[in-house]
């Protein structure tokens, strides 16, 4: 019935682009667009697996027409301009689709199977593809097949996480170079615009972006508790009439410049005044050894140099707190969290606990899974993070957790759903069992 295999997937595709302009127009029907929300939400699930598909054809036709050369056909300078031109998207990302495509079919096996059974999508791909980008063949290889495997089973954040870390540890001269780079790399532009308005814009590595964000997030954290702004007229700006997560940094970013300038006086230099304090999951070899990755909590991996400049400059807490002497277990004592609990249980969990959040610890709190004022006691094993949305939910949305926070801890919902097993955001702790999936 058709000459070539290559008829059957054009006639294919003509299909497909019928159908989802059939979707789309039945989506915009009154009678659709008002359906129920769980049919919708089935109908995504499905919607979102054919996407994954969809990308994946896109990404190896781009490749076939950039191996080709059918892109020069109609005058095009380059296969970018052409994927440009033709999907209507930035140059970067029609640079980033045509590098995916290469890097898919020459180097990715095990991605690109993966991929095709519906376990990945186009950003785990990338991801992967990034961590083997410049590699030798083999050590590629090796580096590949462990991610692609990985992948399906964590999430995106821990997948980028995981790459830093395995790449850091297989390449460490690569690595350092990319992070001298990186540091090389950093800037902040702050310009007038014509309106009077100021225009900042910038970038920092790892390591340093770090330390502002954490300083922003104490700020924030501080403003929720005071339920003002943090400005001069911060009466008449209340917390909770602020439009936006953007303009609460904004205006902690002010507080710290305004807070510096007030201290400026009183400074003896540049490096007076309380230093961030920063919790970092290392082991004692790759500390000492300098090669290698840490953890910040709640911002990702940076490399080993990184910590060890920040051991100089910034307070690091130590994983291992409790070894050190300092009480964990306050049983009945108090209800209250002390410092050195919350800086354990901030390294321990990484952020909330609850299913699919990806909150920073900076945005939790403490959760007596059994309320201390009904003999629950003050101590790890009961006390999981969670951010105020999801201790909300155990407080009054009819969740439940079950189990050890030291341990396993499991969600209940409210409906009779499955548990669901708690977050743990710390990835090096947990990278050999990832890798033994």
């Amino acid at each position: 019935m058709f000459d070539t295999d290559g008829e059957l997937v054009a006639l294919r595709v003509a299909r497909l682009h019928q159908l989802a302009a059939g979707i789309t127009a039945s989506l915009t029907a009154p009678k659709i667009a008002g359906s129920d929300g769980a049919a919708a939400l089935d109908m995504l699930t499905e919607l979102a697996a054919a996407g994954r598909q969809v990308e994946l054809a896109t990404v190896l036709l781009t490749e076939q027409v950039d191996r080709s050369g059918a892109w020069m056909d109609n005058g095009s300078r380059s296969v970018a301009a052409w994927v440009r031109n033709t999907f209507a998207i930035t140059h970067e990302s029609a640079v980033r689709q045509v590098n995916l495509g290469r890097a898919l079919v020459d180097r990715m096996p095990a991605t690109l199977a993966a991929w095709t059974a519906g376990e990945l999508g186009m950003t785990q791909a990338r991801m992967i593809a990034g961590a083997i980008h410049q590699l030798d063949d083999d050590l590629a290889a090796v580096i590949e097949q462990t991610l692609a495997v990985a992948a399906p089973k964590i999430t995106t954040t821990d997948l980028r996480n995981l790459a830093y870390l395995i790449r850091q540890q297989a390449a460490p001269e690569q690595a350092a170079d990319k992070a001298n780079k990186d540091y090389l790399g950093q800037y902040v532009n702050l310009s007038k615009t014509l309106d009077g308005k100021y225009d900042l814009r910038g970038l920092l590595d790892p390591e340093n972006g770090a330390i502002v964000k954490q300083a922003l997030d104490a700020i924030i954290n501080r403003q929720r508790r005071t339920g003002t702004a943090g400005t001069p007229d911060a009466d008449s700006v209340p917390l909770t009439q602020l439009p936006s997560p953007g303009l609460r940094r904004a205006l902690a970013l002010v507080e710290m410049a305004r807070q510096y300038a007030d201290h400026t006086e009183t400074c003896s230099g540049g490096g007076g005044g309380g230093r961030a304090t920063i919790i970092v999951t290392i082991d004692h070899d790759t500390l000492t050894k300098g090669y290698g990755a840490g953890q910040i909590e709640g911002h990702g991996i940076i490399s080993a140099a990184a910590v060890r400049r920040l051991a100089c400059d910034a307070g690091i807490i130590a994983k291992t707190l409790g070894a050190d002497g300092q009480t964990l277990d306050y049983g009945r004592r108090t209800r209250s969290i002390s410092p050195a609990l919350w800086t354990y249980l901030a390294a321990r969990d990484g952020g909330c606990t609850g299913p699919g959040c990806d909150a920073p610890p900076t945005e939790c709190e403490a959760h007596h899974m059994q309320f201390w004022g009904n003999g629950g006691e003050t101590e790890p094993s009961n006390l999981p993070l969670a951010c105020i949305y999801h201790h909300h939910l155990l407080h009054e949305g009819g969740w439940q957790l079950k189990g050890d926070a030291e341990t396993e801890l499991w969600w209940i919902p409210p409906d009779g759903s499955p548990p669901l097993p708690a977050q743990r955001h710390g990835i090096i702790p947990r990278a050999p069992d990832i890798l033994d999936l």
